[in-house]
């Protein structure tokens, strides 16, 4: 009988062990200067395809619902509404990064464009499933963003 419960409790802390072991596992731990380096690189690069005007080069940081659901037509429109608003990207300035789920960061941004004497904030959510850190969200506020869009409410 004693041997039984000797049994049982190593099976029990066994499993224990197994299930703390499987949970540390599955946590993702954020590397920010990889995030900072590889979201950085993305920004850079859809915002250069904003100023040249470049959709294929704008999609190809996106994950794949924003490619299915962004057409050449919607980002026309959106390029022509910055462009008029803010004029073109200069520069960004990474700020930090914060675990949304356990599947998005959103990373911020204070950026520089032509038009727009005032700080601009970019806020990139990016797909945390795999190492590529595709972009699923962009956002920019700007004093002149914010009274553009106000106007068209």
């Amino acid at each position: 009988m004693k041997s039984l419960k000797r049994i049982l409790t190593l099976f029990i802390i066994f499993s224990l062990t197994i299930s703390f072991i499987g949970c540390s596992i599955n946590s993702k731990e954020i590397d920010e200067n990889y995030v900072k380096t590889t979201t950085t690189s993305k920004l850079e690069k859809v915002f250069k395809a904003i100023n040249d005007e470049n959709y294929i080069n704008f999609i190809s940081e996106l994950d794949y619902s924003m490619k299915k659901n962004l057409t050449s037509k919607n980002f026309k429109s959106m390029v022509k509404n910055i462009k008029d608003t803010i004029g073109e990207y200069q520069s960004a300035e990474y700020e930090s990064c914060e675990e949304l789920d356990k599947d998005y960061l959103t990373v911020k941004y204070k950026a520089v464009f032509s038009d727009e004497p005032d700080e601009t904030n970019i806020v990139l959510t990016v797909n945390n499933n795999n190492k590529d850190l595709d972009i699923c969200g962009i956002y920019i506020d700007s004093p002149k963003m914010s009274k553009s869009y106000s106007k068209k409410k």
